[in-house]
């Protein structure tokens, strides 16, 4: 079972997602005030997460965000050795 604070916490998450989403289904239109307010509340929303949770993303993204960039050829050298 979930504590609150891990409740809110991926709440905040869901809703970042979901305002990037909004911001990206408004991205084709120029100067979309729905996209600014979208992008705003993401940021609002990871500002909340820094400062009440230290981090700004889930620990996967954070994962991905500082994994290395393998090409074939490094995995076929790799595998040889």
């Amino acid at each position: 079972m979930a504590t609150d604070r891990q409740l809110i916490r991926q709440a905040l998450y869901d809703a970042i997602d979901w305002q990037a989403g909004l911001a990206d289904a408004y991205a084709h239109i120029p100067n979309a005030p729905e996209r600014e307010e979208a992008l705003s509340q993401v940021r609002l929303y990871r500002g909340l997460l820094r400062r009440r949770y230290g981090e700004e993303k889930p620990k996967g993204e954070q994962m991905i965000d500082a994994a290395k960039n393998v090409s074939i050829d490094d995995l076929r050298q790799s595998g040889e050795k």
